[in-house]
């Protein structure tokens, strides 16, 4: 079994949430240690409480201190890109691998991340957004080159593929790919995350992954509704999910 470390990046909104997830990877997840990089927007007052809920040893990051942009530079969503990559491009992980959990994102079940050598991609549902390929396609000639979209509520990443991308885009840093997405990102134009890393790897280390389709339920609201999900609501979709895998449970319109 490949070792792994586990990554959460979290706006402040879902703060509640994390208790949650680490709950639940304690009791269904084989890792070495998790790190939390977090909104400095409002403080985490949660953290001595976590820690109580795992054996592993949980980090708490900046997110400036993992990663720095210069945001008024992305044409479109800054915020939300600026995430997408504090998780890929994160360096405070000791193994290569590691798991990124979405913040609204609950493991209900012992999912397997590895088939031997091989790196299992969970599939959620099936999407073709064409701003996303538009980007890949530009900074290095890559489309949809898998039949199925790799949007989902968690990815396993392994930092050496992740060099790799980089490179393979004509970059020599973190900082190169960054001018990339200065230079390429506008409304029609724009990076997601899971679906550039995922199709990279099937084109470029098809051997080395296996694409399964997740077991998941998915719920979300406009935050004007409710800015957050309490505790009360988040057990009651645990306890009426018991046949899922997975569950997710977004807020939009906050920034």
């Amino acid at each position: 079994m490949k070792k792994y470390d586990i990554v959460i990046v979290s706006h402040e909104k879902d703060f509640n949430n994390i208790k949650f997830i680490v709950e639940h990877v304690e009791k269904n997840l084989t890792f070495d240690s998790i790190h939390l990089i977090l909104s400095e927007r409002k403080e985490y007052e949660d953290l001595e409480l976590i820690k109580t809920l795992t054996t592993k040893p949980i980090y708490q990051h900046k997110e400036t201190d993992i990663l720095k942009v210069d945001k008024e530079r992305i044409g479109y969503r800054p915020n939300w890109i600026y995430q997408m990559f504090l998780k890929m491009f994160q360096d405070v992980t000791e193994n290569d691998n590691f798991l990124v959990i979405e913040s609204d994102c609950i493991i209900l079940k012992d999912v397997s991340f590895f088939d031997g050598d091989k790196t299992v991609f969970h599939l959620c549902r099936d999407q073709n957004h064409e701003p996303y390929f538009n980007f890949s396609n530009k900074i290095m000639g890559l489309g949809r080159e898998y039949n199925h979209s790799f949007i989902a509520e968690f990815i396993m990443y392994d930092k050496k593929i992740i060099k790799d991308m980089i490179e393979k885009s004509g970059c020599n840093s973190v900082n190169d790919f960054l001018e990339l997405i200065y230079r390429y990102t506008d409304s029609n134009c724009y990076p997601a995350d899971y679906e550039l890393y995922g199709n990279f790897c099937f084109k470029y280390y098809p051997d080395r992954v296996i694409m399964k389709k997740s077991n998941f339920n998915f719920f979300g609201r406009d935050s004007k509704q409710a800015p957050f999900w309490s505790d009360s609501e988040i057990n009651h979709l645990i306890n009426t999910n018991k046949d899922k895998d997975v569950i997710s449970f977004h807020t939009w319109g906050e920034n």
